[in-house]
């Protein structure tokens, strides 16, 4: 960037400045409190639009001159112009990130180390894609199951994804511990194999299946012995039950002469009792005294049938015989119930004793039988315990074999696991993708900085893998002032020879000693020369300055002008 010229009016301490800068270099010097400031303030609110010395608008007013009321700063380079008006503070200014850092040298160290990476990496053009790391990652043979899921991660950066892939390593080495009982390691989990069972599966499985064949057979035999001992119950129930059929049939067979006995007796009594009721029901049917009447002649009783008279010669009640009547009646039906019962009672027995006489023998069964059965059932069950236990110790011995195998597995599985995180988080850690992009920002940058310091013997200044400021290994906040403000330069001109800019303003080239002061210089002066820088603005308090020539411009300014 060529700055032509510089106009300043009323602007802080200065009334009236007009700079053509013919050539590359302008030494602007003067005492102090003479306007040096005010210049390089005024170029910069000019070409960034950034106040100086003030940070709200509303004290814009007093960056104008004393006893103005509107100021002005123009800086005409190559073929456009930045300008800056006050008190509004509007312009026209440029649109560069790195412009600020080459006005104001100081300003860079001042960064912290993060907003210096940004910096650095926009300067050199470095572009962090989520693309371009993913190709990366591949390229480093990082399991592709891990890329996706950890590039959203680096919008927080890549130390934050580089501890979540060592926070997941960390976690995948304790799933292992807990599978092998042991604490990981990269070559102890390499070759880690469990206790392997040695067993030949295939075998095992028929020996298992051959069991289960007699097991089958004895389950046969099991269910045809208990369906043996069923139909010996069977049998004994219907004995049993027979058993007491016959004791019930006997009772009442043996009660047959009783009941023969009681029915002729029954019977006797009946006819006894029917003679006597067939007299009584005579005499109860009888005419009573009180219905006959004495004929007064011959005292022949007399009965009046149909209103007449007739001589009575029949039977007369007793006035008892009524109830006498009754009483036989009902013992004489008494007995005909008894006879009945006593005839259904001997039908009963009888029954009986052709029930007896038509039951038939039933299988005997021998008393040791289902005691023999029962024993053969619980030797069979012993063998089918036994050969149960060893199919179930087969297939302990199978299962065993088979979690080895599954643990060895599962093993490698982790073990894997823990390689492909840690060789992501090496991936993502500060020396793997992270390095390559930040020496693609600091390589360029560093190197300007070693040709500076070789130019100029001074310190050797660089940046950090930590984006910090060191000068021959020392961090910049341990320098001196004087070595302070030579870093500054330095890097204030690698940042314009990076960007393109080939622009720089220094103040206070004073802080360097005389010796120093010509060693600056004539490095500048080289870098004009071979038109690695289009404009340099160098101020300083001096006590003088003398004539330029083609490559420097001197001016000296005094009480906010330039004399010459």
């Amino acid at each position: 960037m060529k700055i032509n010229k510089i106009e300043i009016n009323q602007v802080l301490g200065l009334s009236e400045i007009r700079l053509e800068t013919l050539a590359p270099v302008q030494l602007i010097a003067g005492s102090n409190g003479q306007g040096k400031s005010s210049i390089q303030n005024a170029v910069r609110m000019a070409m960034t639009g950034s106040p100086s010395r003030v940070f709200l608008k509303k004290h814009f007013k007093k960056l104008v001159h004393e006893g103005r009321k509107k100021g002005r700063a123009t800086v005409s380079f190559d073929h456009d112009v930045a300008s800056v008006e006050l008190p509004k503070g509007t312009g026209s200014h440029i649109d560069d990130d790195n412009l600020p850092y080459v006005l104001d040298p100081a300003l860079f160290a001042t960064l912290k180390p993060d907003e210096r990476r940004k910096f650095m990496y926009a300067l050199a053009d470095v572009k962090i894609k989520t693309d371009v790391v993913r190709q990366k990652l591949i390229d480093r043979n990082v399991n592709e199951k891990l890329i996706e899921p950890v590039l959203p991660m680096l919008r927080s950066g890549f130390p934050a994804a580089c501890d979540s892939a060592k926070d997941n390593a960390r976690d995948a080495k304790a799933v292992w511990k807990e599978i092998t009982g042991q604490q990981w390691g990269a070559e102890k989990a390499e070759d880690w194999e469990p206790d392997i069972v040695d067993i030949d599966l295939d075998e095992a499985q028929d020996r298992i299946n051959s069991w289960a064949d007699v097991i089958d057979k004895l389950d046969v035999q099991i269910t045809g012995a208990n369906q043996k001992i069923g139909e010996i119950k069977a049998i004994k129930d219907q004995q049993d039950k027979a058993d007491k059929r016959v004791t019930f049939l006997t009772e009442k067979a043996s009660k047959v002469a009783r009941f023969t006995s009681a029915v002729g007796s029954a019977k006797r009594q009946i006819l006894e009792q029917e003679k006597v009721a067939e007299k009584i029901r005579k005499m109860a049917g009888a005419v009573s005294e009180d219905d006959l009447l004495s004929c007064p002649c011959c005292s022949v009783a007399l009965l009046i049938v149909n209103g007449g008279l007739l001589q009575f010669d029949g039977e007369v009640s007793d006035g008892d015989s009524a109830w006498d009547l009754e009483k036989h009646e009902n013992g004489l039906a008494g007995l005909k119930t008894g006879l009945k019962n006593y005839k259904v009672y001997l039908n009963e027995a009888n029954a009986a004793i052709s029930e007896l006489d038509a039951m038939e023998d039933l299988e005997e069964i021998s008393e040791g039988e289902e005691g023999l059965l029962k024993d053969r059932i619980k030797g069979l069950n012993g063998i089918k315990a036994e050969t149960q236990a060893e199919i179930n110790a087969e297939k302990e011995n199978i299962n065993l074999a088979t979690k080895s195998e599954e643990k060895k597995n599962n093993a490698e599985k982790k073990h894997q696991e823990v390689l492909d995180y840690l060789l992501l988080a090496q991936a993502l850690a500060p020396d793997g993708i992270p390095g390559e992009f930040l020496l693609q920002a600091v390589k360029p940058f560093n190197k300007r900085l070693k040709d500076s310091s070789d130019s100029t013997e001074w310190m050797l200044a660089k940046i950090t893998p930590e984006f910090e400021i060191e000068a021959d290994g020392r961090p910049y906040c341990l320098l001196s002032e004087s070595e302070q403000w030579r870093c500054d330069a330095m890097l204030a001109e690698a940042i314009s020879h990076i960007s393109g800019l080939k622009l720089i303003m220094l103040d206070r080239m004073d802080v360097l000693d005389i010796p120093s002061r010509s060693v600056f210089l004539n490095w500048i002066l080289d870098l004009a020369e071979a038109k690695e820088i289009d404009t340099a603005l160098i101020f300083a308090t001096l006590k003088s300055v003398g004539d330029g020539d083609e490559l420097i411009q001197n001016h000296w300014l005094d009480n906010g002008s330039i004399k010459h």
